[in-house]
């Protein structure tokens, strides 16, 4: 097992912004502005942390890569895109690390849990952030945020369907009530049961799922076009599978009219209608598309043109950076998020950029 990471000293004449004695996730600034490789063979690149002199093999199909014996990551190099993953995955996660080795990973209820440990990894973002909002009492802070209703309670916190709150990780039943209305034994071809990324939960008063993105976009589906993988969904069978006449927030003329629907989004509109309606008739749903700033306006306008008058409050835009400032909110309590979110970098075509445009920080 590599040693345990430390994060370099602060630049000289730059101040450490938060104190905290655990390391961090590797930020923009331990990180490589070029990327230095040796065409071999065999090909190895340079460690990806700034000034680290190991040279690595990196992953290939049948070889996992070389780990660095400093700093425990393995450096990835395609044509397309320059990233890394840390050998120990836990390694990626600011809080919550035992819980996530003994109630997360391997739970036969989330997929793919072996890619938290990848630095462009979009639920190892969701959990460092929403579990820290967890972890401070501060999860009403995005609900009230998103809803423009204040709360008197703290909402629960389900990740990909199962329990956060309470640390046990079992699914909700109101989720998998869900699936069996609108998944199981209805599907056409063999794939996942909907796992949204997070949902915050008021019992009898709201359900607010939350699906992030980091670098991927919105999947997007166009009338008659074909399936875009073996495990995709055309437009024409999410508007029939997902399509509920007890429903509030969508209009299904206008979806069957539309030349194309963000389709993952619809769902999870449909879902989110479904079992707040089920909780109570009182409870209200909402979702919101969690992504950078800057990005995916397209889904927006799409999606909020498919709403009923009336429920456009319901699907909501939510930048990655305004839940930056949320934080804010709780200061220090909240730091080491803080710092983890200034200094998050995401791999790219070339090197590594920061995540988020959080200059004016």
């Amino acid at each position: 097992m590599p040693p345990r990471r430390r994060r370099h000293a602060p630049h000289k004449g730059q101040a450490a912004l938060f104190d905290s004695d655990m390391p961090l996730p590797f930020g923009i600034l331990d990180l490589e502005d070029r990327i230095t490789a040796d065409a071999g063979p065999p090909v190895r690149v340079k460690c990806y942390v700034r000034g680290c002199p190991e040279m690595l093999r990196p992953p290939t199909k049948g070889f996992p890569g070389d780990p660095c014996k400093t700093h425990g990551i393995r450096c990835h190099l395609s044509s397309s895109t320059v990233t890394y993953t840390y050998a120990v995955a836990t390694d990626n996660l600011i809080t919550a690390p035992q819980v996530f080795r003994t109630r997360v990973r391997g739970n036969p209820h989330k997929l793919e849990t072996h890619r938290f440990g990848y630095c462009n990894s979009e639920d190892a973002l969701t959990w460092n952030v929403l579990r820290s909002f967890q972890d401070a009492g501060a999860l009403h802070l995005i609900a009230e945020h998103v809803t423009g209703r204040e709360l008197s309670e703290e909402p629960q916190l389900y990740l990909w369907g199962l329990s956060s709150f309470d640390d046990k990780f079992q699914p909700w039943p109101l989720l998998k009530e869900a699936h069996k209305r609108f998944e199981i034994g209805r599907l056409p071809i063999t794939r996942p049961l909907s796992e949204p990324d997070a949902m915050l939960v008021v019992p009898k008063k709201l359900v607010l799922i939350l699906e992030a993105k980091l670098l991927a976009d919105n999947p997007v589906a166009y009338r008659s076009g074909p399936r875009k993988s073996s495990q995709s969904l055309t437009l024409e069978e999410v508007i029939d599978l997902y399509h509920d006449s007890g429903q509030q927030l969508l209009d299904y003329d206008k979806l069957r009219a539309a030349p194309h629907s963000y389709t993952q989004l619809q769902r999870y509109l449909t879902i989110a209608d479904y079992v707040a309606r089920i909780d109570s008739p009182k409870t209200d749903a909402y979702l919101a598309s969690v992504v950078r700033a800057g990005h995916e306006h397209d889904a927006t306008r799409t999606m909020r043109g498919f709403m009923r008058p009336g429920y456009g409050n319901r699907f909501v835009r939510l930048t990655w950076e305004s839940i930056f400032t949320l934080a804010q909110l709780r200061g220090r309590q909240l730091g080491r998020l803080s710092e983890y979110m200034l200094t998050k970098a995401v791999g790219l075509s070339g090197g590594f950029a920061p995540a988020f445009c959080l200059d004016a920080w």
